[in-house]
């Protein structure tokens, strides 16, 4: 069984994927991709016990989040579970329950991922035209497994307020890491950072995804187009909390 808990966090559309993909290329390592997101936000159901080896690996719930099924992921982890040092998941929106964690999971590690609100908001747009065209095309789909269709650039200005709101209340914390995803794959001094904030070694693996993630996120700032007119933009500018942003990100350049 894993020595500790380690979860990553940060409002949708900042980074929290990449940042998953790239701590399970660590072979010390098992992390869920909102692997029991639903169980979260059922405050209740979030305990220790979904995160044994047979739970976490290799029993699936249709109630543990908006996944249809497991990845191939976790059964290729059961073979090392016993041997990593930390399991956790991805879930975008714990920074709601950092006292819950801090209660139920003692010692757990957190990696927030911060992005500038022009970005995340755009990035919501663009899911919720893409639940516009599914809709379109199939009215049947289960909604409840796809991004909302009101989760626009209005919803994402509260989301990454509340974020950053709630984090704040809590730094500084020796446990929280807070990740500049602009960052993350430009900057290799913000890779050790991450791994001595872990207490873990640099492998092979791990720097083979920091590359590809350099090369992904490259690839799509290239081609992104901003889904924001000059209106949204406006609107934006008057209602996100920059001030509390720059604040939380002195605490990443302090990292």
């Amino acid at each position: 069984m894993p020595q500790g808990y380690l979860f990553v966090c940060g409002p949708s559309r900042s980074g929290t994927s990449a940042m998953a993909n790239l701590l399970r290329a660590h072979e010390l390592i098992a992390l869920g991709r909102e692997r029991f997101s639903w169980r979260f936000d059922r405050e209740a159901d979030f305990q220790p016990g979904l995160f044994t080896r047979e739970r976490f690996c290799l029993t699936f719930h249709a109630e543990d989040s908006h996944h249809r099924q497991l990845d191939d992921y976790y059964p290729s982890a059961a073979g090392r579970f016993d041997a990593c040092r930390y399991v956790g998941d991805k879930i975008p929106g714990l920074y709601l329950g950092y006292a819950m964690i801090r209660t139920r999971f003692p010692g757990a590690k957190i990696i927030y991922m911060a992005r500038e609100i022009y970005g995340v908001a755009s990035s919501f747009n663009f899911r919720a035209r893409q639940t516009e065209s599914r809709l379109q095309k199939d009215p049947q789909i289960d909604r409840s497994r796809l991004w909302p269709v009101d989760r626009d650039w209005q919803a994402a200005i509260l989301e990454w307020n509340e974020a950053i709101r709630a984090t704040l209340d809590v730094v500084p914390d020796p446990d929280l890491l807070i990740v500049s995803y602009p960052r993350l794959f430009i900057d290799s001094r913000l890779c050790d950072t991450l791994l001595a904030f872990l207490g873990l070694h640099q492998t092979d693996a791990l720097v083979s995804q920091w590359r590809e993630g350099g090369q992904l996120r490259a690839s799509l700032e290239a081609r992104r187009t901003s889904l924001l007119t000059a209106e949204m933009r406006a609107e934006i500018g008057r209602r996100a909390d920059f001030a509390g942003f720059r604040q939380l990100m002195s605490f990443a350049d302090e990292a």
